[in-house]
């Protein structure tokens, strides 16, 4: 099972491709159902109804995509197989197919990598008719991010909006016939957020309460609003305020951290990388650094160069292979960078009198070194906090 892990990582994303495919069809259909439905009330209303079903139709039919690609993955391990057994015979077709010789993992906690989808006491329309709006706290390209009070707890609301900016020049460019027509690649956007989220849910990311769908128009009364998201309210990350925590503090939110990491690089929509990797992009929720929009994932590899070799900053990467002419592991491996630059380097940061410095020390420059896979990160920051409870 776990060798069979360490190789998801060197086939292409066909699960990742199909989704994609799904999630157009999703938008095509959201065009289709939201555009010109008034007039009756009765029948607007069963249309809004109609619609909910379609979208939650449309999500089962991604899953079984998801199968679907599952299925084919296997048939590509039997050409894993094949290629173990004829190496070098089968030129660049095999290149990057042939698993590396990794140490086995079986101390990963399975809870990492095989979590259960449970999209159940989600919010509805009714529900999140009744949130009261607090504030703005984000405004992107597509939608705009609001607090709102949800009994006595705060949520966030995830909705398009008319003063963002795709929205905004959209309407300039006079690029529909119908003004609500500019709003649709914006509830898009707030729709594939959800479809996301149901499919990857880690406490590294937002816990999704709640989704409403009703029309293509938007509006700041949140009753009137055609797609609403609700999910779990974080605050932005201070990495001076987390300094100021103990070691061992700092080392379980730099280890659930790494957990997420490694559910990315293990996720059955593919090996998902963070486009934007910024410090901004992050959200501090129940003690852990959570990544504030699953939009932000990508799992489209990087091109090879036309050597076919994968370079990071000049570097060949052994545990980086081209196949396709796609670098497999690029993903990961950028993730882990990143991640060592703007979160692991800083919190972990240790004076040399500290018995745990060395251990720490190296673990950064072996991830600086290109030495480390997501994997091996987890299990030695896990060791890393483990070994302050014994």
């Amino acid at each position: 099972m776990v060798h069979g892990m360490r190789q998801r990582r060197h086939i292409p994303t066909w699960t990742a491709v199909i989704a994609a495919c799904s999630l157009v069809s999703i938008l095509i259909m959201l065009h289709l159902l939201l555009v010109d439905q008034r007039g009756n009330p009765k029948l607007e209303m069963e249309k809004k109804w109609e619609n909910i079903r379609t979208m939650e139709k449309k999500m089962e039919e991604m899953k079984q995509n998801v199968a679907k690609a599952d299925a084919y993955k296997a048939e590509l391990m039997e050409m894993v197989k094949s290629c173990n057994v004829t190496a070098g015979q089968q030129g660049n077709r095999c290149r990057g197919l042939l698993a590396l010789d990794l140490p086995k993992l079986e101390t990963l906690p399975n809870d990492l990598l095989n979590r259960e989808v449970d999209n159940t006491g989600l919010l509805g329309c009714s529900e999140i008719d009744s949130l009261k709006i607090i504030k703005q706290i984000h405004k992107g390209g597509n939608k705009v991010v609001q607090s709102a009070q949800h009994g006595k707890r705060q949520v966030a609301v995830k909705s398009a909006a008319l003063e963002v900016r795709n929205v905004q020049n959209c309407l300039k460019r006079k690029t529909f016939k119908k003004k609500e027509d500019c709003y649709i690649l914006a509830n898009y956007e707030v729709v594939r957020e959800n479809l996301l989220l149901r499919q990857i849910q880690h406490s590294g990311v937002p816990k999704m309460l709640g989704m409403c769908v009703r029309s293509e128009v938007s509006s700041g009364d949140i009753k009137e609003r055609g797609v609403s998201l609700v999910v779990e309210l974080g605050r932005q990350v201070d990495l001076t305020e987390l300094m100021s925590l103990s070691l061992k503090e700092r080392i379980k939110i730099t280890m659930d951290f790494g957990g997420l990491l490694l559910y990315f690089a293990h996720s059955s929509l593919g090996s998902m990388r963070i486009q934007k990797f910024k410090l901004n992009r992050f959200i501090l929720a129940d003690d852990k650094i959570k990544l504030a929009d699953v939009n932000e994932l990508t799992s489209l590899e990087p091109e090879c160069d036309v050597q076919y070799r994968c370079l990071l900053n000049g570097t060949e990467i052994e545990s980086i292979k081209c196949f396709d002419n796609r670098c497999i592991g690029m993903n990961e491996q950028l993730n882990l960078q990143a991640a060592n630059k703007i979160f692991f380097k800083p919190l972990l940061h240790v004076p040399v009198t500290n018995p745990r410095a060395t251990e720490i020390r190296q673990l950064l420059k072996d991830i600086e070194a290109y030495k480390m896979t997501s994997d091996h990160v987890y299990l030695r920051l896990n060791s890393l906090y483990r070994s302050y409870n014994t």
